[in-house]
């Protein structure tokens, strides 16, 4: 369900940036990591680059135990991040520090 919902995301990003002439670089990073994991969403962001060759994909994969930190902390110091997976708890989190951004004007 989560890969589901990252490569949506990823999928309407690339909607909105498909006429761009540069390549794009997106920064994703993922909360839930394990070697496992991390080795499925680097073969799937392979297969995304080829099939798109205007955007990269930078993956970024923090130990779980600090993920949620170095997320806050990314988010605090203003660095771009382009999608973030987080858990239900952390949503109203990020809401609150107004650091989430609704894609409905990207979904018309």
């Amino acid at each position: 369900m989560r890969r589901t919902v990252l490569l949506f995301l990823m999928v309407v990003l690339l909607g909105v940036l498909i006429f761009a002439e540069e390549t794009v670089t997106l920064r994703v990073i993922q909360v839930f990591t394990s070697p496992l994991r991390t080795r499925v969403l680097e073969e799937i962001i392979q297969r995304f680059e080829e099939q798109n060759p205007g955007v990269k994909i930078e993956l970024i994969s923090p130990p779980y135990e600090t993920a949620y930190e170095k997320i806050y902390l990314m988010v605090s110091a203003e660095e771009p991040l382009d999608i973030v997976e987080v858990g239900d708890w952390s949503l109203s989190a990020l809401a609150s520090m107004g650091k989430l951004e609704s894609l409905e004007p990207y979904l018309a």
